[in-house]
């Protein structure tokens, strides 16, 4: 589920990194555009450019990671790991459903529960036979 919700998040990060690339691309051209009149000095044609680089740097970074996060989710699922694919961004969620209800079900379904329970109970059993050793025996 963590690797699922990584991915949306991630997908949102690029869109985010992809638009500001966009806006770094206008500044860029405004920047060449003010110098060419003359109301702006090669300085800040340059600094446009950085930010450029810096912004695409970071979406080919952001491209990396959703495409690793993809691979993690694809053999967690025990698939081809060269498996592309997209995931949906909203997910339904069912109505109707009492928490009481899905408590009492995951409390009764747990396994882990259930072995700490069943540990609780040999462990009163070992406290027990710990406790004989303490009274007197008749031979």
């Amino acid at each position: 589920m963590k690797t699922f919700y990584d991915i949306i998040r991630q997908k949102y990060n690029y869109k985010v990194a992809k638009e500001s690339v966009g806006i770094s691309e206008e500044r860029v051209k405004l920047a060449e555009e003010k110098l060419s009149v003359g109301s702006a000095s090669q300085l800040d044609v340059l600094r446009a450019k950085v930010d450029l680089n810096a912004d695409k740097s970071n979406l080919l970074s952001q491209e990396v990671t959703l495409s690793s996060l993809k691979v993690t989710l694809n053999s967690l699922l025990a698939r081809t790991v060269s498996l592309d694919f997209d995931v949906e961004d909203e997910i339904d969620l069912k109505s109707g459903m009492s928490f009481d209800q899905l408590k009492e079900e995951a409390l009764k379904n747990n396994t882990d529960l259930h072995q700490a329970e069943k540990s609780k109970s040999i462990s009163s059993y070992d406290v027990s036979l710990t406790r004989a050793d303490y009274f007197p025996k008749i031979t």
